[in-house]
């Protein structure tokens, strides 16, 4: 198994489910890079997957707004891997996993 954060299980399993399920190695790389070797916060990495699942959503929706929906198809697939990524590890308590799910399970 690839292991991104040494020692962290939870974690690497769920980065390399999102990988096999097509996420972009370097836009996970991005999201994952600034938490290696830094103390586990769900939080953070919650946040740095939601932020690249968005930007990829954004240029998504410009590809639709250009007229490029089979452009826009594969970048809402990856968008919706990373929020999924994201709301797995949170506990239910945590309010923003439940927006991370809809915005995942909906798109436009």
């Amino acid at each position: 198994m690839f292991e991104i954060f040494p020692g962290n299980y939870v974690w690497n399993l769920s980065i390399n489910l999102a990988l096999a399920q097509g996420a972009a190695i370097g836009e996970i790389d991005e999201a994952c890079r600034p938490l290696v070797g830094a103390e586990p916060d769900s939080e953070k990495l919650f946040a740095n997957l939601c932020a690249i699942a968005d930007r990829v959503r954004a240029q998504a929706d410009a590809d639709v707004a250009a007229g490029h929906e089979l452009s826009a198809a594969p970048r809402y697939r990856r968008a919706s891997i990373y929020y999924l990524t994201a709301e797995r590890m949170q506990s239910r308590s945590f309010a923003p996993w439940k927006l991370a799910y809809r915005t995942a399970a909906h798109p436009p």
